[in-house]
C-alpha cells in the first residue's frame, strides 16, 4: 500500500502558494483541507504533520496556520537503528526518519544469513543506540529473553507477536486479510478455492504466519459455506523443483479448484506453470513489488510496509522524546494493519455456468458452532439458573454511563454499527437484560471503552475505567457485552467489590481469529469471549455463551455475535458495593458493555400467625 501523504504535502504547498498566503495565515481544518486538495483525510493529516516538522505549517490546538519554512528540524537528538529483513521497509523507514531530520542507521538482514537475529541484535545493543526498530516477517520464539533485558525504546514490527510483549509492536491483521481475499474470490464467483502453505521445513520464518492465515482461511470458508475449500490446504516444499512437482500433483488431484491463495514464491511459480487466470486464479498473500512485474501481474494482499513503517517511526520518536525530556517512557502500544487487496490480472470472474454450488457436508469437528436456526443461540440457559424455579432479577442502570450509539455511523466498536438488535427488555440465555433505547437517552446506548480503535465519542475521550453501583446481596451477575478486534490476551476485567472491602476479578480473554494460535498464546488462561464480527468461530464457554444477532427477514444477509458472561457469587450473603470495569486502552481489543443484570436473593414473606 503506497502512502499518498508525500503527494498530499506537495498539494498543500501548491494550495498555499496559489493563494499567496503569508506567515500566520489561518488554514481550514484538516477535513476541509483534504476536500480542497482532493486527498483523503488520513493522507492529509500525515502530510500536515510532515509540513509542521519542516516548519511550513504551525499548529495551535486544532488550528493550522502558515509558518516559515526552514530546513528540516530534527525532532529528537538521538540516533535510531532500523533492523529489517525487508528492503522496502528499510527504505520507507529511512525516508520517513530523514524527512523528520532524525539520525538513523539502516541494518538490513537476509533470510539466508540471519535466520536468527539474536547475534546481530546483541551487537547493535552494544553500540547503545537511542532506539531500535526491529522488522521481521513474524515473531521468533524465545526472542523475548533478548529484548526484555534492554531498557532502550524499541518497536517490534512482526506478525504473530506475543500479546504481552513489553515493547510496542505492529503487524498485519492476518484474519481480516484472509477474509478479504476469500470474500473477493467468492464475490467474483469462485466456490472451489485452495490455500497453499509450506511444510514445517520451510527454511524461513513464516510458520506462525501461515498457520494463523490458514486458520483464518478455514473460518471464513466455513462462514461462507465453502466446506470443501475449508479442507483444501495444499502443502509445498522447497526447492523450486519440488514446489513445481507438488503444485502439478495437487492440480491433477483437484481439477475442480478454480482459485488458490498462496505465498509469493508459490504464486509466481503457479503463474508460470498454469494458464493464469484462464485455468486458475491466483492470489498472493505476501505481496512485494515482484507481483506487479510478473506476467500476468498477481493480485495480492499487500503488506502495507509503508504504513507500518510510518507508525513505527512515529511511535519510536514519541518514546525517545519522552526519555529526552525526562518524562517516563510511554506504555507499550500495539497496532494491527489490515492488508489491502490489490486487484491485478491474475484473477477473473467466473461465468454463471462455471460456478459449482454443490457442497458436501464437512466433518463435525471442523464445523463452527453456528446454528442453522440463529434463534437457538438465544434460548441456551445457564445451568445455574436451571436449579431454581423462580428468580428475582434486578437490571442495573447504565444510562448515565452510556457514551456511544450502537446503530449510528462510525460503529460502536470502531468500525461498523450493530444492526437488527432491538432495545428494551431482551431475554438472552435465560436472563432478562435491559437494552437502553437510544431515543430516550440522547442517542447513547452502550458503554464503549477506549482502545487503539475507539478513542472518542461526542468529542470526549472514552473511558478506560468506570464504576457501576450495585448495592445489596447478589447471588449472581450477568453481563451482556461485545468485543472487537479480538486478540488472545487478557485486555480487560470486571472487578466486583464487596462492602467489606475485598473484591473478585473476572478477566476478559477473547480467543481471536485462530483457535490453535490462541491456545499457544494464552497458555493456562481460559478464554471467555470472541470477536463480534462475522468470520470468527463462535463458541460457548463454561460461564459465557454467544448469541447471534441477525436480520430476521434474511438471516444469511447479516450475522454478528454478542456474549453473555456469568459470575456466581461465592459469598451470596455479603452485600456488594459496585462493579469496576477496567480496560487496557493500549492492548488492542475493544470492549462495549450493553447491559448488566443481577440475580438477587428471593425474599420470602412469612404471614403472621392467625388468631383463633
Amino acid at each position: 500500500m503506497k502512502s499518498k501523504h508525500p503527494e498530499a504535502a506537495q498539494a498543500i504547498r501548491k494550495w498555499i502558494s496559489e493563494r499567496n498566503l503569508r506567515t500566520g495565515a489561518s488554514l481550514p481544518s484538516a477535513l476541509a483541507l483534504a476536500n480542497e486538495i482532493g486527498f483523503g483525510r488520513m493522507p492529509t493529516t500525515l502530510a500536515c504533520n510532515m509540513l509542521i516538522s519542516a516548519g511550513l505549517l504551525t499548529r495551535n490546538g486544532y488550528k493550522l496556520s502558515v509558518g516559515v519554512e526552514t530546513s528540516v528540524r530534527p525532532t529528537i537528538s538521538g540516533e535510531i537503528h532500523v533492523v529489517s529483513y525487508s528492503e522496502w521497509f528499510s527504505r520507507a523507514a529511512g525516508r520517513i526518519l530523514a524527512e523528520r531530520g532524525v539520525k538513523h542507521r539502516l541494518v538490513e538482514l537476509s533470510h539466508t544469513n540471519h535466520k536468527n537475529p539474536r547475534p546481530t541484535l546483541r551487537k547493535i545493543f552494544a553500540r547503545k543506540p537511542d532506539g531500535v526498530i526491529l522488522q521481521m516477517p513474524e515473531w521468533i520464539e524465545g526472542l523475548e529473553s533478548v529484548l526484555d533485558r534492554e531498557k532502550i525504546p524499541m518497536v517490534i514490527c512482526a506478525d504473530a507477536a506475543p500479546a504481552d510483549l513489553q515493547h510496542s509492536s505492529a503487524g498485519r491483521d492476518l484474519r481480516r486479510g484472509a477474509e478479504k481475499a476469500v470474500r473477493y474470490l467468492h464475490r467474483i464467483g469462485h466456490r472451489e478455492i485452495a490455500f497453499v502453505a509450506f511444510n514445517a521445513d520451510f527454511p524461513f520464518f513464516l510458520h506462525l504466519t501461515e498457520r494463523e492465515l490458514a486458520d483464518s482461511y478455514r473460518a471464513v470458508c466455513l462462514k461462507l459455506g465453502l466446506n470443501r475449500s475449508a479442507k483444501a490446504i495444499w502443502k509445498l516444499i522447497y526447492p523450486e523443483a519440488a514446489m513445481r512437482e507438488a503444485l502439478l500433483r495437487q492440480r491433477k488431484r483437484h481439477p475442480e479448484v478454480t482459485a488458490i491463495i498462496a505465498p509469493q514464491d508459490a504464486a509466481a511459480l503457479a503463474a508460470k506453470i498454469f494458464d493464469v487466470p484462464g485455468e486458475i486464479s491466483v492470489v498472493s498473500f505476501i505481496g512485494y513489488w515482484e507481483n506487479s512485474r510478473v506476467s500476468p501481474t498477481t493480485l495480492e494482499l499487500h503488506d502495507a510496509d509503508h504504513c507500518i513503517a510510518l507508525w513505527a517511526c512515529t511511535e519510536m520518536i514519541s518514546q525517545i522524546q519522552a526519555v529526552e525530556s525526562g518524562r517516563p517512557k510511554p506504555m507499550a502500544r500495539h497496532a494491527l494493519f489490515v492488508p489491502d487487496v490489490v486487484v491485478r490480472e491474475s484473477t477473473r470472474a467466473l461465468a454463471r455456468g462455471e460456478i459449482r454450488e454443490g457442497e458436501r457436508p464437512l466433518e463435525p469437528r471442523l464445523i463452527p458452532q453456528y446454528s442453522s436456526n440463529p434463534w437457538e443461540s438465544w434460548s441456551k440457559t445457564y445451568a445455574y439458573l436451571k436449579k431454581s424455579r423462580t428468580q428475582n432479577w434486578r437490571q442495573l442502570d447504565l444510562s448515565k454511563l452510556a457514551n456511544h450509539s450502537m446503530t449510528r455511523e462510525h460503529g460502536w466498536l470502531g468500525g461498523d454499527p450493530l444492526l437488527h438488535f432491538s432495545p428494551g427488555l431482551r431475554s438472552i440465555h435465560g436472563v432478562p437484560f435491559e437494552v437502553i433505547e437510544e431515543n430516550r437517552n440522547g442517542g447513547r446506548t452502550v458503554v464503549t471503552f477506549r482502545s487503539p480503535h475507539t478513542h472518542t465519542a461526542e468529542k470526549k475521550e472514552l473511558p478506560a475505567r468506570v464504576k457501576l453501583p450495585v448495592g445489596g446481596p447478589v447471588k449472581a451477575l450477568y453481563f451482556l457485552h461485545g468485543c472487537g478486534y479480538a486478540q488472545p490476551m487478557a485486555f480487560a476485567e470486571y472487578r466486583i467489590h464487596f462492602e467489606k472491602g475485598n473484591a473478585a476479578r473476572i478477566p476478559l480473554i477473547p480467543i481471536g481469529p485462530a483457535i490453535p494460535m490462541a491456545s499457544r498464546r494464552l497458555g493456562k488462561l481460559k478464554p471467555n469471549l470472541q470477536d463480534w464480527w462475522t468470520g470468527y468461530e463462535q463458541r460457548d464457554f463454561p460461564h459465557a455463551k454467544y448469541v447471534t444477532v441477525f436480520n430476521q427477514a434474511d438471516p444469511q444477509e447479516y450475522e454478528r455475535a454478542l456474549y453473555t458472561l456469568e459470575w456466581i457469587n461465592p459469598r451470596p450473603n455479603e452485600e456488594l458495593s459496585h462493579i469496576e470495569v477496567r480496560v487496557d486502552p493500549r492492548a488492542g481489543p475493544a470492549l462495549a458493555l450493553i447491559a448488566v443484570t443481577a440475580l438477587v436473593r428471593t425474599v420470602r414473606l412469612v404471614s403472621p400467625p392467625s388468631c383463633s
